[in-house]
């Protein structure tokens, strides 16, 4: 009984480990690392007329929590709002931050419009 309990609890706890992070918006209490899935909701505000020096498109996306920059390889084609999942962007996050730019960057997984 005790290893069938114990054999649960382990299950449990990885698959909270394995679930996408959900966007926090007081910065100071998010524990994201870098890599981790997010998914946001928002509309885009930004769209590029062409690529940058990386050779990616940089979106701006405004959510409920403010701006986050989305890059990606592929253009997004939604009209209204979309539906963003990538993976989070430690450094380009700071960055961003550092000149108040917006709060989270995430490379394009999916983009789905609504």
């Amino acid at each position: 009984m005790l290893k069938l309990m114990a054999c649960a609890v382990a299950l449990a706890i990885a698959m909270c480990a394995s679930a996408k992070a959900e966007r926090i918006c007081d910065i100071r209490s998010r524990k994201i690392d870098d890599g981790d899935l997010i998914t946001i909701t928002g509309r885009i505000v930004t769209a590029p007329s062409g690529r940058n020096n990386s050779g990616n498109y940089e979106y701006e996306i405004k959510d409920a929590c403010g701006l986050a920059v989305v890059t990606s390889k592929t253009r997004i084609q939604c009209k209204g709002t979309v539906v963003i999942s990538g993976k989070y962007d430690d450094d380009l996050s700071d960055w961003l931050e550092m000149f108040e730019e917006g709060d989270v960057a995430l490379d394009l997984i999916q983009a789905k419009c609504k």
